[in-house]
């Protein structure tokens, strides 16, 4: 089973979303050199978090569970795209999760 973190920061936009009636919301996640497009849905069952870098031609979804928390998980495809993007080293050994301030922090 994939590790799982909890995005807290969620919580407040998710609590704002709802007050303002809104079911979608986009918003920038700079990482390094690379900044993505964010799109959180609330209107899905379990909500989504869409991650978009368009400079790197990479493009994932993440679940989000109850308590805001996500799994650590993408394809070794994706995976790969993602370290190479952010500089990072590609482990094969390694589950997205197992260094998650690496991305996640």
């Amino acid at each position: 089973m994939p590790k799982t973190i909890t995005l807290s920061n969620l919580r407040p936009l998710y609590k704002d979303m709802k007050a303002k009636k809104t079911d979608r919301v986009r918003f920038p996640y700079t990482h390094g050199r690379v900044t993505f497009d964010v799109f959180f849905f609330i209107d899905e069952n379990p909500f989504s978090l869409l991650f978009g870098a368009k400079q790197f031609n990479i493009a994932f979804e993440l679940q989000v569970l109850p308590g805001f928390s996500v799994e650590c998980f993408l394809p070794d495809e994706t995976y790969k795209a993602l370290c190479k993007a952010l500089g990072l080293v590609y482990d094969a050994s390694k589950e997205i999760g197992s260094d998650s301030n690496s991305f996640y922090g």
